[in-house]
């Protein structure tokens, strides 16, 4: 069989995405990105997809514990939490890896994104421990925030729960 080769090859993910870089660790390398959204300004790709992040900071205390039943969460300071979003490859088994991992958080007065992508299978190790590297940039007690959605199935999502556990057991 023939292989088929692009005449022009593919830049490098952190030449093409806006806030990347590329970040060494001992695993090997992967792109990391941060993206700085002002919580006064809106956001979105074009102005029919504009949402504000200005109602951010008033999620904390009891509109916070409606979304998830737990009295701690009055208490919770916006600063403390932490948006979590996994991606990966399949449903589980061989050969299923993650290969972008989402973070986001309010600093002040903005919300930070950073997200650690593993563009090569063998750079999800790399992913990982970059993730790890930067734990201390959260808060000592982060407040986990995710979304499973509803499609899911039991077995994805019990998989999801699994590694969202193991990430924010490295995390902390």
């Amino acid at each position: 069989s023939r292989s088929v080769r692009s005449r022009h090859p593919l830049p490098p993910l952190a030449v093409v995405l806006p806030g990347a870089r590329q970040c060494e660790t001992a695993s090997g390398t992967c792109v990391v990105r941060e993206v700085r959204y002002s919580l006064l300004t809106d956001c979105g790709v074009s102005s029919a997809e504009t949402f504000a992040l200005s109602p951010l900071p008033r999620l904390a205390g009891a509109p916070l514990a409606r979304l998830a039943p737990d009295a701690r969460l009055e208490g919770a300071p916006i600063g403390d939490l932490l948006f979590l979003d996994i991606e990966t490859t399949g449903l589980g088994g061989a050969g299923a890896m993650v290969f972008l991992v989402g973070t986001g958080r309010v600093e002040g007065a903005v919300f930070v994104l950073r997200q650690y992508i593993a563009p090569t299978p063998p750079a999800e190790a790399a992913l990982l421990e970059a993730l790890i590297d930067d734990a201390e940039l959260y808060s000592a007690d982060p407040v986990l925030v995710t979304y499973n959605g509803r499609i899911r199935s039991e077995e994805h999502t019990s998989e999801l729960q699994s590694l969202a556990y193991l990430v924010c057991r490295l995390l902390l």
